[in-house]
């Protein structure tokens, strides 16, 4: 069984950084555990790196269906954590778009915002564990 930080995070120091909505995740699902919260957040983490790659895969024009679906699944999980944000939600939807049309230097644009949000986040998740 893999082993998780779910015990470790403080969940006062998350609430204070501001890059989740953790009160609107806890009027939203209420059933949620913060333990349930927790195993999310260690997922993030452990996701991060491939999240990252993935990115950078699309920036280099490298992407296959598999990207894609995990990158699908990684906005579907910062949504779950009440990372909401509307510019990161509209600059994936523009970034898969761009991609698409073959914009290359639009796919970087919205990449790279992307990265450098994401990293903040991950700093962010990562000082509270």
């Amino acid at each position: 069984m893999e082993k998780t930080n779910t015990g470790l995070f403080d969940l006062s120091l998350l609430i204070k950084q501001g890059h989740l909505s953790i009160r609107d995740v806890a009027a939203a699902a209420p059933i949620m555990t913060t333990r349930q919260y927790f195993n999310m957040l260690s997922e993030l983490i452990g996701k991060a790196p491939v999240f990252l790659e993935d990115l950078n895969k699309l920036i280099a024009r490298d992407a296959d269906r598999y990207t894609f679906k995990r990158l699908t699944e990684m906005v579907a999980l910062l949504t779950k954590l009440g990372f909401d944000k509307d510019t990161v939600t509209i600059s994936f939807d523009g970034l898969l778009d761009a991609y698409d049309r073959g914009h290359s230097r639009l796919t970087v644009r919205y990449a790279t915002k992307i990265i450098n949000e994401f990293k903040d986040l991950i700093s962010g998740v990562m000082d509270a564990s």
